[in-house]
């Protein structure tokens, strides 16, 4: 506990590291004009992105526009406890984020950022008027879906279900929660800081770094909805893609397969997946593979489990705390809601299914697999460890459920079923099972159970290629740069691998890459 505190309180200074990165990028103060249009950078607390952006502005002809910075850190994460300790911890964060802002002001102005703006407000009236606002939607919640909830002509039902779950460290979202009102209450002064920022300035372009939770969504959906390109970087193995969806993530799922129609050499692409599928299925760390913490295909052991042996078909869990609408929309609120409903429909249907929990879930989350294991004692609860190489390969095992995980497309290639409940990557393609409601949804499950419904296997295995290659190999980049040629990726893909593990300093990169963009 208090070696992470201490470990906290270090990243309020600069390192040895940055303070060389400050040292070599001495550029000159850019000053303001109002007469020049504007870009609009993000500003995460993250060095991939600072050197991205650095490497953005030094590739393109900036110096006609005004480069400001969004600092879009707004919520706190703030788990339930007592009021006081609760109060306490609101207030560290606040002082906390106030001085991470001052350290990163100085981290992006060095790289020709003249300007920061904040999605916070201090103006009494504008915070007056906003809670009464959230106050509105808070009430309207309760006999509305969540999902549908609009301000301002913006989407922002799914982005407050998953802020909520991330910041306030729950599985589900509480209707009645005040820290829902305060999420909403943050929404909103956050759309009409953006609305605001479009009015103020002569924005040309917004670039983000991700466009799920209220902290990326409402500035890429608030610009769009004014006209303004937006760009954002959401997916790990893309760049900066154009934002051409309403929802969560940048590269739209459901033009999927449009994006695939767009390569020239398709029987090369389709060659190309087939290859790192197959590594994947070997246990051998294939593209996705690379930022994943624990490969669930490792082949570890022999394995001598009987009960796998009786079941047709298995529901993959997701960590609670992913977001849930990072494709779009789903026929549940989130995990933990679709999580309860499946178990209990295996259990009341007696279905011979086994459910496997996921092997990179987060602490909370393996709690609250536990919890469910005491409910659902007589489901065939699949180890964790057990290879997914090995598990989905089994003759016995007809089809896989998943809220909308990789395991989607992973059975399609082996020309076996998978039933999604939500939309993802296979959304465009006809190699799995996209339900739209739950009536569909349980309808479908049970068919395949039963042996009743199949997709004809002509197509299937190629149609998950597809899936794969223009997932993880298409590296689609609308602002062009040099990123791929110096592999400034590789900070990225690391820094997700080792999410969870707070100790690992990826500064030594942010000195060498920022020598070779200043280099070349």
């Amino acid at each position: 506990m208090i070696s992470s505190f201490f470990l906290k309180i270090s990243k309020l200074f600069f390192n040895k590291n940055e303070k060389i990165f400050l040292e070599e990028n001495k550029i000159q103060k850019q000053k303001f004009d109002p007469n020049k249009k504007t870009i609009i950078f993000q500003m995460p607390t993250d060095y991939f992105f600072l050197l991205y952006w650095k490497l953005i502005i030094k590739s393109h002809y900036f110096n006609k526009y005004n480069l400001i910075g969004i600092w879009h850190h707004n919520l706190r994460s703030l788990k339930k406890d007592l009021f006081l300790i609760q109060l306490v911890k609101f207030i560290r964060g606040k002082i906390f984020f106030f001085l991470l802002k001052i350290k990163w002001t100085k981290l992006y102005k060095s790289i020709g950022i003249s300007k920061i703006e904040t999605l916070e407000t201090f103006n009494l009236i504008d915070i007056i008027n906003s809670i009464y606002d959230a106050y509105a939607i808070f009430k309207k919640s309760e006999k509305l879906k969540i999902n549908n909830l609009k301000y301002k002509k913006i989407l922002i039902g799914d982005l407050l279900i998953d802020s909520f779950i991330r910041y306030r460290i729950e599985p589900t979202l509480d209707k009645k929660s005040f820290f829902f009102f305060y999420i909403i209450f943050k929404t909103i002064v956050s759309i009409k800081k953006t609305e605001n920022l479009s009015k103020k300035y002569k924005i040309n372009k917004y670039i983000g770094c991700d466009t799920v939770y209220i902290s990326h969504g409402v500035p890429i959906r608030m610009f769009k909805e004014k006209g303004i390109e937006t760009f954002s970087c959401g997916e790990l193995f893309n760049y900066i893609t154009k934002v051409d969806s309403i929802y969560s993530s940048n590269t739209n799922v459901l033009n999927y397969k449009k994006y695939f129609s767009l390569i020239k050499n398709k029987k090369l692409a389709i060659q190309k997946a087939n290859k790192e599928i197959e590594k994947k299925f070997k246990g051998v760390e294939d593209q996705f593979g690379k930022s994943v913490s624990k490969n669930p295909f490792l082949y570890k052991k022999r394995y001598n489990y009987p009960d796998l042996m009786k079941i047709k078909g298995v529901v993959f869990l997701h960590d609670f705390y992913d977001a849930p609408h990072y494709y779009g929309s789903m026929i549940f609120n989130d995990h933990y809601e679709w999580t309860n409903h499946i178990l209990n429909f295996i259990k009341k249907n007696n279905l011979s299914i086994g459910v496997k929990i996921h092997p990179n879930a987060v602490f909370d989350s393996n709690k609250i697999y536990e919890l469910f294991k005491k409910i659902y004692p007589n489901i065939v609860w699949i180890k964790k460890d057990i290879s997914n190489g090995y598990l989905l390969k089994l003759p016995n095992i007809k089809f896989a459920i998943s809220n909308y995980g990789s395991v989607l497309y992973e059975m399609a290639y082996l020309d076996k079923d998978a039933v999604s409940a939500g939309q993802n990557r296979t959304s465009s393609f006809k190699c799995t099972y996209n339900p739209k409601n739950r009536l569909e949804y349980e309808k479908i499950i049970l068919k395949l159970h039963n042996n009743t419904k199949k997709y004809s296997k002509a197509s299937k295995k190629n149609e998950a290629s597809k899936v794969y290659f223009t997932s993880f190999l298409r590296e689609v980049e609308d602002i062009k740069t040099d990123i791929k040629k110096i592999n400034l990726n590789k900070i990225r893909i690391l820094y997700n691998r080792y999410l969870h593990n707070k100790k690992i300093d990826l500064s030594k990169y942010l000195v060498s890459y920022n020598r070779i963009i200043n280099k070349n």
